[in-house]
């Protein structure tokens, strides 16, 4: 998996879904003696996201996510539920369900490429002018 630029990440929505997914697995295996890691996927909810869309897809929208406190429930189960504590590093989808996550993302070299490719890209801009937390 070659880890793509600032820019093309950006369009990329299963980029975001897989580093999601690769961060809370290395935090799992990394930090397991100390706490659990999950993954939560919150599911399609209202929000402000579509008010500068369309009519139509607001219409569209509306027909389709859920009311904004649905989002919280799967947040709020693989916190507070004890049967989620039997599943650390467990991915929760919408609403409250245990998913399986793909084999690749379970992979310890991927996980390690990641976290170098993470810790690189925190250092360049850390380095820059961007990064200058007293500018």
């Amino acid at each position: 998996m070659a880890f793509p630029r600032f820019q093309e990440r950006e369009q990329d929505g299963r980029f975001r879904e897989s580093a999601n997914v690769l961060t809370a697995n290395i935090f799992q295996r990394d930090h397991a003696d100390e706490f659990s890691s999950y993954l939560v996927h919150p599911g399609g909810i209202q929000s402000e996201l579509t008010r500068h869309s369309n009519s139509f897809e607001q219409f569209l929208s509306k027909a389709v996510v859920k009311p904004t406190p649905m989002g919280a429930l799967t947040q709020l189960y693989a916190g507070t539920m004890p049967e989620a504590g039997n599943v650390p590093g467990g991915y929760f989808i919408p609403w409250a369900r245990l998913a399986k996550q793909q084999p690749r993302f379970k992979n310890e070299e991927l996980q390690k490429r990641f976290k170098e490719w993470v810790d690189a890209e925190l250092r360049a801009f850390a380095e820059s002018s961007e990064g200058s937390w007293n500018a």
